[in-house]
């Protein structure tokens, strides 16, 4: 169940990234149109949420992904957690 808890808001937090970055990010680094959501009137989470709240919300599920593998008796958690801690950086 920890997996599962973890993959599922890192999961989340990858795709709240993604729409960030489709509004502010750059379009040489993402390898698509800035704006393309919008575009397409895609139903995005800075759109529903805005920008603020959905950086918010990333930190959040970041936190809480990286909650879940406390819970789990595994050695080596410590690169899952910087996969966590990744999504947050990525800027595409």
């Amino acid at each position: 169940e920890a997996i599962t808890d973890f993959a599922f808001n890192l999961g989340l937090a990858f795709q709240v990234t993604d729409d960030i970055l489709d509004v502010v990010g750059d379009t040489r680094e993402m390898g698509k149109s800035q704006g393309s959501d919008a575009k397409l009137n895609k139903a995005t989470f800075p759109a529903i949420l805005g920008m603020n709240e959905s950086c918010n919300y990333v930190r959040q599920l970041v936190e809480k992904a990286k909650d879940a593998l406390k819970n789990i008796n595994l050695a080596h958690t410590e690169p899952l957690c910087n996969l966590a801690d990744f999504i947050v950086a990525r800027r595409s």
